[in-house]
């Protein structure tokens, strides 16, 4: 402020000066921030420099004021800079759509202010054109959170959730200002705040849709282009893709809007245009030239020019008049290139008869070899029509050598004939029918046709038949092509038959395949349609190269039978040209077919008509290797394939001792199973054995003698070792011990020791002694009777003298009665019955008398419950067993070797497996012979993926197979596929197109690497090698020695029909000295100057090769080792041999192929011309 009163006083003080007063410029700034600490103008007068401007003063707070003294005298264009940043008033005009402040401004790329002579001071806000400060938020006023106080959107706009777009509506419309294209126009209803299009789709498949992003100058309304020929497709599809996701779709009726001739009255008439060309009127009527009148035609001239053509070749077509005009000329200088073919185009007037006149200006015509040079030239003329005006053909036996000057034999051209006669036959019912006739000419029917097969070679030949009767229609594959791969671009072949339309059909990539069903009785129009896309609107014009294009005619057995555009040389497609192949579907004829013919034959042919003897009636397996042969219960004649399972010979019987689980036919070799020791070693080895039945015993040495003393029960080899029985008493403690005796006899026979006196004539003899004591007494008769009465105590033998006191039973009824006794003792006893044998059984101990019951003693057992009770036992010996009941059948199954009773449980050993866990229990087996299978349950379907071919139990598990690739990572993986079927295929990354260059044959999985193919000369030795290409197409020009053939190219391909003309290159050093002579690389007529089978009498530094041009093979006579390439019309190599002697061209079809040599780090290029 205090500045601003000094300003003032200033102003004042000056009041009273002469000169008049100069009034400031005020400029009042607020800057919406209060740490700014500089604030200046710029603009052009300071040069745009954010520092170069005035400098305000801080007058208080965020408010500076500008003071320009004197005010400006013009006009003023500014902005605002606070600490060194420029205003953004693009961007405050573009939120808020306020450019009130910026006069000066593209509403895009800058907005300024203007200060205005005569406005006075300006009060104004940095940044805004407001009187406020801006504040962030959201600006829009149809949002959720619209902030009606924020200047500048910062984002955060919430709207309600978008539903797509509304009422979506358009249309394809032809106008003839956009030929072949339809105009697009699609609308909908405007859109809510953030629910612009994200973009659009568009086009004609569905799968291939271009993406539009969506721009603020669409508003609710797309325009556009699109193909709309006849060969475009009838849909065309909009999609409007929306925020979230949402897709509207609208699919519009793609109009025809293909131009072309509508008028079936014209000659050029198009029965595929939809729209007729309103501009430039197409249809033609009458003869018209390609010249563009009817008045006029095009004359082509081809000249090749020799070494001298561009400094001495002219010519000229003069009339014939008295004064001759000028009707066409080139001047010498135009023929710059030696060897190069120039055709040139010139129309010509009709009904003017004309000469064309060539001259050269040193007199030796185009023979430049004759004089110095190296090659010669040649001149072809010709009409549009096809016909020859002029000619100068060297290989055709022509001079070129015409001096100073040559002329022609006057011409005169006419209208070219039409293409089709005027009148004919066109009743087919005739043989002389003729489908290109304009009119019928029912004179020109003669011959009433007799269809039928006419070929007596075949099965039903017709001798009364006069024309072949052939198959009305059939299908032919109408294969287009592309030479460079990016398709016709719209352009389209048109097919008619009898005048109808079959169709049009174009060519988008490299190759298209159609199939068209023709009728064989007429002719059919083929016509290529070139389609040139205009400009109009803004759009590029685009044209289709004709000469990459061609069409061939393939029959059902992949014969081509009629082509265009293969060779665009000798063969190729024009525009607007028809052409009329007759193509042919067959006959009716039937070839003999041999066969079997009864239709009761396993054989029978039923496409048969000619027996041959080859019938068979009983079909099978013939070949005895398979399983089947022997089971199908016949021997067949004829194998009808089921033959499957291979023989397997060996025993089937599961009894078998050789069973074999893998044989499927009985060779009647089985063995019985044979149980016994099967071991060698073991003492009872049983060699007739196959099956061991563990009852093998070890070799035990022993006395096997079971008479022998020392026989052993276990012994099963006799050791010589047995000692005889000696029976006798062996207790040494017995009195008839025997030392020899070994065997007591049973009972025994020991006697023990008994001592006493042995003397039998002793008193005291004891019978019963043994062993005399010593104690003999000798006998003292006398009466020993204490009792008796002659009792001699002395005596020791009673001598009977005793008269004994005869105490006793005197009592006769007594058992002791006795009848001697003389004196009662008391001693009678009552009479006791019984046995009183004391070693008898029943001896009763008191019984007194024997009543003859005595029993011996039986020892035995006496248990009536015992296993050996024995009845007639009376004495228990203690022998008794108890019963064991079992089957004591040594060869039963259930033989128990305790038992003592058979109980008739006995059981038939039966062989078997008794696991009843097992697979093959048998519940009947009594014996396990070892044959248990284990029970594995598991899937038993040999075709299901968890097959166990283990298993012997289904389960119920099996999970059907779904074959093919499991690895996720291959380029084939099915994630649908449970077993792997070996299919994987590794992902290989790489070119998979294979137009590209760099295509790679084993790429499945495109790596958007491919290199698109750049012909030229790759050799970086040639002298027109080209860096950029990568495909050699056969151009280059050969160097040697930093010499270059400059003949390469000298020989005219035009018209060669000569089988006598050699390349002859020497590679010779001394041939490329210091330049490159003629002589290194010449051609060399052999039929005029040497002769093919000569040849080889060139030297050993030569190749020839010839002929050229060939119908068949190429030879390479050469004694050194050449390598050579061929290469199509488009650069492909076709064919490469090394060390070659010739080559075959007979599979290629006819046309110009570039033939490169190589010899060492040499190369040699030629055009050869296949017939």
């Amino acid at each position: 402020m205090k500045h601003l009163l000094t300003s003032l006083l200033l102003l004042i003080s000056l009041v009273g000066l002469a000169q008049p007063p100069q009034l400031p410029l005020i400029i009042t700034t607020t800057v919406c921030d209060d740490d700014v600490s500089s604030v200046r103008l710029t603009g052009p007068w300071w040069g745009w420099d954010p520092n170069g401007g005035p400098i305000a003063e801080n007058i208080g707070g965020d408010v500076w004021a500008f003071t320009l003294l004197p005010a400006p005298t013009e006009n003023m264009e500014y902005v605002l800079v606070a600490d060194g940043v420029i205003e953004d008033l693009v961007g405050y005009g573009i939120n808020t759509g306020n450019w009130s402040c910026t006069p000066l401004t593209d509403n895009f790329s800058y907005a300024n202010r203007q200060w205005v002579v005569g406005d006075g001071n300006v009060i104004n806000t940095f940044g805004t054109c407001d009187s406020f400060c801006p504040t962030d938020g959201c600006t829009n006023p149809l949002a959720i959170n619209f902030d009606p106080f924020a200047v500048f959107d910062d984002g955060t706009c919430e709207f309600p959730p978008c539903e797509g777009v509304q009422n979506l509506t358009g249309q394809i419309d032809c106008f003839p200002w956009s030929p072949n294209q339809g105009e697009i126009s699609v609308n909908w209803d405007p859109t809510g705040p953030g629910c612009d299009p994200i973009g659009f789709y568009r086009g004609t498949d569905l799968n291939n849709l271009q993406f539009i992003p969506y721009g603020p100058w669409f508003g609710n309304y797309f325009y556009g282009y699109t193909e709309s020929t006849p060969v475009s497709s009838d849909e065309y599809y909009f999609i409007v893709e929306s925020p979230g996701g949402i897709l509207d779709t609208l699919i519009l009726d793609n109009p025809n809007c293909g131009v072309g001739c509508m008028d079936p009255q014209a000659s050029n008439y198009n029965p595929f245009a939809g729209v007729e060309d309103e501009f430039n009127p197409s249809c033609e009527y009458g003869y018209v030239s390609e010249c563009g009148t009817d008045s006029t035609q095009n004359v082509y001239v081809s000249i090749t020019g020799d070494t001298f053509s561009q400094y001495e070749t002219s010519w000229e077509i003069l009339t014939t008049d008295s004064i001759p005009q000028v009707l066409a000329s080139e001047e010498i200088g135009f023929y710059t290139t030696v060897g190069v073919t120039v055709t040139t185009t010139y129309c010509i007037p009709l009904g003017v008869e004309f000469t064309f006149n060539i001259y050269d200006s040193w007199g030796d015509g185009l023979a430049g070899s004759t004089t110095g040079g190296s090659a010669d030239g040649d001149v072809l003329v010709t009409t549009e029509c096809g016909d020859t005006i002029y000619t100068i053909l060297p290989f055709e036996g022509q001079n070129p050598n015409f001096g100073y000057g040559a002329t022609s034999v006057p011409n005169l051209l006419n209208p070219c004939p039409p293409d089709n006669p005027p009148f004919g036959c066109k009743d087919p019912d005739y043989l002389e029918f003729n489908s290109l006739a304009e009119n019928n000419d029912q004179s020109m029917c003669l011959t009433l046709a007799v269809p039928g097969c006419v070929d007596p070679n075949m099965f039903n030949y017709d001798p009364e038949a006069n024309t072949m009767d052939l198959i009305p229609s059939c299908d032919y594959t109408l294969m287009l092509f592309d030479g460079g791969g990016d398709g016709w671009d719209g352009s389209y072949l048109g097919v008619v038959q009898d005048g109808e339309p079959i169709g049009a059909f174009t060519c988008t990539e490299q190759e298209a395949f159609y199939t068209i069903n023709i009728s064989a009785l007429t002719h059919i129009e083929l016509t290529f349609y070139e389609i040139s896309f205009g400009g109009s609107f803004g759009q590029g014009g685009t044209t289709t190269d004709v000469s990459q294009c061609g069409f061939k005619l393939i029959n059902s057995n992949g014969q081509i039978v009629y082509q265009k555009g293969n060779n665009p040389w000798l063969n190729p497609i024009e525009a607007g040209e028809t052409y009329t192949p007759y193509l042919n579907c067959g006959n009716y004829c039937i070839p003999f077919i041999e066969g079997c013919t009864d239709e009761e034959a396993y054989n029978f042919n039923s496409l048969a008509n000619t027996e041959d003897e080859s019938c068979v009636y009983s079909p099978g397996c013939t070949n005895p290797l398979y399983l089947e042969y022997f089971e199908q219960g016949f021997e067949a004649d004829v194998d009808n394939g089921s033959c499957n399972v291979l023989v397997v010979n060996g025993c089937t019987d599961e009894e078998a001792f050789n069973y074999n689980p893998e044989a499927n036919l009985d060779n009647e070799g089985c063995i019985p199973v044979l149980l016994g020791c099967t071991d060698e070693q073991a003492y009872n080895f049983d060699i007739n054995a196959n099956t061991n039945d563990d009852s093998c015993e070890p070799f035990i040495f022993g006395c096997t003698d079971a008479t022998a003393f020392n026989y052993n029960e276990e012994a099963n080899i006799n050791d010589n070792s047995c000692i005889p029985i000696i029976f006798g008493c062996t207790d040494i403690s017995q009195f008839n011990y025997d030392p020899l005796a070994n065997t007591e006899y049973e009972p025994s026979n020991c006697e023990p020791v008994v001592f006493g006196c042995l003397d039998i004539s002793s008193f005291n003899y004891n019978e019963l002694a043994n062993v005399d004591d010593g104690t003999c007494i000798p006998v003292l008769l006398g009466c020993t009777d204490e009792g008796a009465l002659n009792y001699n105590p002395l005596a020791n033998t009673n001598d009977l003298s005793c008269v004994p006191v005869l105490l006793g039973c005197t009592d006769e009824e007594a058992l002791n009665y006795n009848e001697l006794a003389n004196t009662d003792d008391n001693s009678c006893i009552s009479f006791i019955y019984g046995c009183t044998d004391s070693t008898a059984y029943n001896y009763n101990v008191l019984a007194n008398t024997d009543d003859g019951t005595c029993e011996p003693i039986i020892l035995g057992c006496t248990d009536v419950e015992a296993f050996n009770y024995n009845e007639l036992a009376n004495t228990e010996d203690n022998s008794c067993l108890p019963i064991v009941f079992g089957c004591t059948d040594p060869t039963a199954f259930n033989y128990n070797i305790e038992a003592n009773t058979d109980n008739g449980s006995c059981e038939e050993v039966i062989f078997g497996c008794t696991d009843e866990t097992a697979l093959n229990y048998n519940p009947e087996a009594n014996t396990n012979n070892g044959s248990c299978t284990e029970v594995i349950e598991g899937c038993m379907d040999p075709l299901a993926l968890n097959y166990n071919e283990l298993a012997n139990v289904e389960d119920g598990s099996c999970i059907d197979a779904i074959y093919g690739c499991t690895d996720p990572t291959a380029f084939n993986y099915n994630e649908l596929a449970n077993a792997d079927n070996g299919t994987c295929i590794d992902v290989v990354e790489g070119c998979t197109d294979p137009s590209a260059f760099n295509y790679n044959p084993e790429a499945n999985t495109e790596d958007f690497s491919c290199i698109e193919i750049v012909y030229g000369c790759t050799n970086p030795q040639a002298a027109n090698y080209d860096e950029l290409a990568n495909t050699d197409n056969g151009t280059c020009e050969t160097v040697y020695a930093n010499c270059i053939d400059s003949v390469v190219e000298t020989y005219n391909l035009l018209g060669l029909e000569s089988e006598c003309f050699a390349w002859v290159i020497d590679v010779s050093p001394s041939c490329c000295n210091s330049e490159w002579v003629g002589g290194c690389q010449t051609l060399y007529n052999y039929c005029d100057e040497n002769t093919i089978t000569n040849v080889e009498e060139f030297s050993e530094t030569q190749i020839i090769v010839f002929p050229n041009p060939t119908r068949d093979r190429i030879n390479i006579a050469s004694n050194l080792r050449i390598n050579a390439v061929l290469y199509n019309s488009i650069g492909q190599p076709v064919l490469q041999e090394t060390n070659v002697n010739q080559l075959d061209l007979s599979q290629f079809e006819a046309g110009i192929y570039n033939l490169i040599l190589t010899y060492n780090d040499l190369k040699f290029t030629k055009k050869i011309v296949k017939q």
